[in-house]
């Protein structure tokens, strides 16, 4: 399931522009009404003029229809949530003595998560007590969580799992909000350069209140900054 969510704060704008920038993310901006699309990267967000700078074709003819156009679509990813903005405008300018395209920089911006895939990091504030063999309940840090699985640290004698074991019986602490029971299927097993063990585990047919718990956990720790996309390497 998908969850789309509209950003119309200036200041998260702005945020989620210059993040695009950084990762030299590719967009796809679309216009003629979508019949004609180019492959292009965001340069620069000017806050203080409101502009928006980006690449543009390597072709004059294609720059010319850009301009002309009424409306541009702008549609990419970052961080595993797919974004979508428009804007209209645009005018051809140079950029640090190149030429480039120009628009005001967007009201807002549309992104669009897959809810499995969208993953926070705990910063200690999540734990699971998982059934070790030999061992009984060992409590081990939970470093990463979605509504689809976790991320869990393990020490040493605490690896005697293998691909595709279910594991039975967990119980996982969601800081203040409580503890969920679930089973876990180990998708992927990676060891850390401090010789931990990286366990990537999903939720095997976790309980609809579960999942809701779960869910407002992620979005706790998003407001918190954890947010960071892909699955534990399912």
């Amino acid at each position: 399931m998908d969850n789309e969510v509209e950003v119309s704060s200036a200041v998260e704008v702005a945020h989620l522009l210059r993040q695009l920038i950084k990762n030299r993310e590719l967009l796809t901006v679309s216009f003629n009404q979508g019949r004609d699309s180019l492959r292009t990267m965001l340069l620069d967000a000017d806050t203080s003029r409101g502009v928006l700078v980006f690449d543009g074709s390597g072709d004059p003819a294609v720059n010319r229809q850009i301009i002309a156009a009424a409306k541009h679509i702008f549609t990419g990813a970052l961080l595993g949530a797919k974004v979508r903005f428009s804007g209209s405008g645009v005018k051809e300018v140079q950029y640090r003595g190149a030429p480039a395209l120009a628009m005001k920089l967007p009201a807002s911006i549309v992104r669009i998560q897959n809810r499995e895939t969208f993953r926070v990091q705990t910063g200690g504030s999540a734990a699971c007590h998982l059934p070790v063999p030999g061992r009984g309940s060992v409590k081990v840090p939970v470093n990463e969580i979605s509504v689809g699985g976790v991320s869990l640290l393990l020490g040493h004698g605490e690896d005697a799992f293998t691909m595709g074991q279910r594991i039975a019986g967990c119980r996982i602490e969601l800081g203040g909000l409580g503890t969920i029971a679930c089973t876990l299927e180990v998708r992927s097993l990676k060891r850390t350069p401090t010789r931990k063990l990286g366990l990537g585990c999903r939720f095997v047919d976790l309980p609809r209140q579960s999942e809701a718990l779960v869910a407002r956990y992620v979005a706790q720790q998003e407001r918190g900054g954890g947010a960071k996309s892909g699955l534990f390497g399912l």
